[in-house]
């Protein structure tokens, strides 16, 4: 088992505030490296890197659910996109205004055949005629 973050680089993270239950933790990027103590620290990989350390050429689901931080995940590194089946994802922009977290994902999206679906917190998007 991986205790570590997806995201869309190599980098260091910390959960920015314990006091909230685990399914609400956000986490921070750290700038410099050497000041997030390595027992605090969460170790990130690209959905690119767990693919190939898998093995796998494409994804039939990616869930994801990352408190806002989807606008991290969806900045660059998005090849894997277009390897994907289903996208179901919950947007943060309500939890976080002013910010435009969806806006990257909405983008990384935007050129593929797609379809969307939406079930309470959960918008599902269908990727259709992809590298898959």
């Amino acid at each position: 088992m991986l205790q570590s973050a997806v995201w869309d680089r190599p980098s260091q993270l910390k959960i920015s505030d314990t006091t909230v239950s685990p399914w609400a933790y956000q986490v921070t990027e750290s700038q410099d490296h050497v000041s997030v103590k390595l027992d605090s620290a969460l170790k990130t990989f690209t959905i690119s890197e767990l693919m190939d350390a898998a093995n796998e050429h494409e994804v039939l689901i990616a869930k994801i659910d990352i408190e806002g931080a989807e606008a991290n995940l969806f900045r660059s590194n998005i090849e894997w996109v277009r390897r994907t089946h289903l996208i179901a994802i919950e947007l943060h922009d309500w939890m976080l205004p002013d910010q435009r977290t969806s806006t990257p994902f909405l983008r990384s999206v935007t050129n593929l055949d797609f379809e969307l679906f939406q079930r309470g917190e959960n918008l599902f998007v269908f990727l259709y005629g992809q590298s898959h």
